[in-house]
C-alpha cells in the first residue's frame, strides 16, 4: 500500500497564495503583536514571518487554514457549471448535511477529521467537506486532493553506437479538484488548470466518481452560457464598477468572426479614447 505524504502547510501557502493574501493575514494581527508579527519583504521572508507568528501563538492556525482554502479554492481554475435535472435533485443537493452522511455515514464529521492536507502518491483522495461558506449557509465544498505523475521530455542525443538516447524528467503535480454547490440551484465543477483536455477529465472524473454515493453525473445538465453571457455584453456599461469585459469574439450568421482586445489587462474593452477602437486581429 503506498503511503500518504503530510505536507508543510506553509509550502503550500507559499506555492498557492499570492504574497499579498499573506501580508493581508498578518496585518490583521501586526497591531496587536508588534514585536512577533513582521509584514515586509520578499514573499519567502513573508512565509517565515508567518511561520514564525503561528509557533509563537500570535496567529491561530485556523487562520492559516483559513488561507490556504481560499488560495487553492479560487485560483487559476476551469469552472464548470452544472443544472439538476429535477427538483428532486435539487432539493437533495440543498442539503449537505444528507450529502455528507450519503459519503461517509451519519459519524462522517468523526471519520474523516478533515481537512486533510496529505497526498497518497498517483491517486485522488478526499482533502474535506464544509458545509456553510460566507453569507451562504446552506452551500457546500466536497475537496478532493490528487497526486499526479507525469514525464516531461528533457533532451535528446545520439551516443556513439548510433543509438538514440531520449531523457524525461518525472514530475509530480498536487492537483486541487472541488465540487461546490452554490445554492439554490447550480452546481460548480473546479479543478486546477489543465494542460490538456484529456488531463481536465480524469481531474473531473476523479470528482464524479468520488460524489457517486450520493449524486450521479446522469442527474445534472450543463449550463447553457448563452444567456448570461449577452446579458454581461448589453449591460456592461451600466456595471463599469462591478466587472469589465475583456476580449469580445463577434461572430456572423456567416460563421465571420471579429475579435476585439483591450490595449491592457486591467482596461476593458470599451476603455479606448475617444476616436480610438480596441484592438483587432487582422
Amino acid at each position: 500500500m503506498s503511503e500518504s505524504k503530510e505536507p508543510d502547510i506553509f509550502e503550500l501557502i507559499g506555492q498557492l497564495a499570492t504574497a499579498e493574501q499573506i501580508k493581508s493575514l498578518l496585518r490583521e494581527y501586526k497591531n496587536e503583536f508588534p514585536e512577533d508579527v513582521y509584514v515586509s519583504g520578499s514573499k519567502t521572508e513573508i512565509i517565515r514571518h508567518l511561520r514564525v507568528a503561528v509557533d509563537r501563538g500570535r496567529i491561530p492556525q485556523n487562520d492559516v487554514a483559513d488561507l490556504l482554502q481560499e488560495a487553492e479554492e479560487n485560483g487559476d481554475q476551469h469552472i464548470l457549471y452544472f443544472k439538476p435535472k429535477s427538483n428532486v435533485v435539487a432539493k437533495k443537493c440543498r442539503d449537505g448535511e444528507e450529502i455528507a452522511k450519503s459519503l461517509w455515514g451519519d459519524e462522517w464529521r468523526k471519520m474523516t477529521k478533515f481537512p486533510r492536507y496529505e497526498l497518497v502518491p498517483k491517486s485522488f483522495e478526499w482533502a474535506d467537506f464544509r458545509i456553510g461558506l460566507k453569507k451562504k449557509p446552506n452551500d457546500w465544498i466536497a475537496k478532493v486532493y490528487g497526486q499526479e505523475v507525469a514525464f516531461r521530455f528533457i533532451r535528446q542525443e545520439t551516443l556513439e553506437d548510433g543509438t538514440l538516447a531520449k531523457y524525461y524528467k518525472t514530475t509530480e503535480t498536487r492537483a486541487v479538484c472541488l465540487a461546490r454547490w452554490n445554492g439554490p440551484d447550480l452546481l460548480e465543477m473546479r479543478v486546477e488548470r489543465c494542460e490538456s483536455k484529456a488531463q481536465l477529465l480524469v481531474r473531473l472524473n476523479s470528482l464524479w466518481t468520488r460524489l457517486k454515493p450520493a449524486i450521479v453525473q446522469d442527474d445534472f445538465i450543463p449550463w447553457d452560457f448563452k444567456a448570461a453571457r449577452k446579458k454581461l455584453l448589453e449591460e456592461r456599461s451600466a456595471n463599469k464598477e462591478i466587472y469589465h469585459t475583456g476580449s469580445i469574439a463577434l461572430t456572423d450568421s456567416a460563421s465571420g468572426k471579429a475579435i476585439f482586445h483591450p490595449y491592457t489587462e486591467e482596461e476593458g474593452t470599451d476603455d479606448a479614447k475617444d476616436g480610438e477602437l480596441p484592438s483587432m486581429p487582422i
